[in-house]
């Protein structure tokens, strides 16, 4: 289904999965604004999102199939994060990423420095943020 859409809209299968991903965010929080606003930044949402969201998730929805990911600051303006899925939707959780950054008012920038669509047991996202100033 997928590719049909990227071929519909011309767009590779990728960029799809991450403009299906912002899409996501956006209707995520506007489904479930309470569990988006007990995040006071965009690090904090993302380093929660295996621990606090998808449990909430899980409670919400029978049999979500979620991925595993855990994040990590290394410091501040970077986030290492470890993607997990069998289902392999790695550029949804970019886009889910851009969407929470767009929310929070953060520029930020993706690094996908090891993938599983390369062979490799799991994703390995940089997240390198900025908090506009003024």
């Amino acid at each position: 289904m997928v590719q049909d859409v990227a071929t519909a809209l011309s767009m590779s299968m990728p960029e799809v999965l991450k403009a299906f991903g912002e899409y996501l965010f956006s209707h995520l929080k506007a489904r479930h604004p309470a569990i988006v606003d007990s995040f006071n930044s965009f690090a904090d949402l993302i380093i929660s999102i295996d621990k606090v969201i998808h449990v909430e998730v899980a409670k919400l929805y029978h049999e979500p199939n979620l991925p595993e990911i855990d994040a990590k600051i290394i410091e501040d303006g970077f986030i290492l994060m470890r993607y997990n899925s069998k289902r392999q939707l790695c550029m949804c959780a970019e886009g889910l990423i851009f969407g929470a950054a767009a929310h929070y008012g953060v520029d930020a920038k993706l690094n996908h420095a090891q993938c599983m669509h390369d062979g490799f047991d799991s994703c390995l996202i940089e997240i390198k943020y900025e908090t506009p100033h003024g």
